[in-house]
């Protein structure tokens, strides 16, 4: 692999810069090197953007899952604060007649 140098007196600053002048074909290649690798990098994020898609639609089930698995609960909780009111209401009639 071949490359030209050409060397360049800069002359601002007097600094001699050595340029490396590609071919063609050099630069063919490069232009796939990156093409290929902007294209293997979107393939790879729009996979991830499915996955993390589907990931999102599990846990929303998930999530409305749990929800009515809640709500479920409270009206049972709300029934054994109902059952326990009852029954200490019972039990204060109790002692009541006991102690009079």
């Amino acid at each position: 692999m071949a490359h030209d140098v050409r060397h360049f007196f800069y002359i601002y600053n007097h600094t001699k810069y050595n340029v490396i002048i590609m071919n063609r074909t050099n630069r063919l290649i490069l232009g796939a090197v990156v093409l290929g690798s902007t294209l293997l990098a979107g393939c790879s994020s729009n996979a991830k953007i499915d996955q993390l898609s589907s990931d999102v639609q599990t846990l929303s089930a998930k999530v409305e899952q749990l929800s009515n698995d809640v709500n479920a609960m409270r009206s049972d909780v709300q029934a054994a604060k109902d059952d326990a009111a009852r029954a200490n209401q019972r039990l204060d009639n109790k002692v009541s007649h006991i102690c009079k």
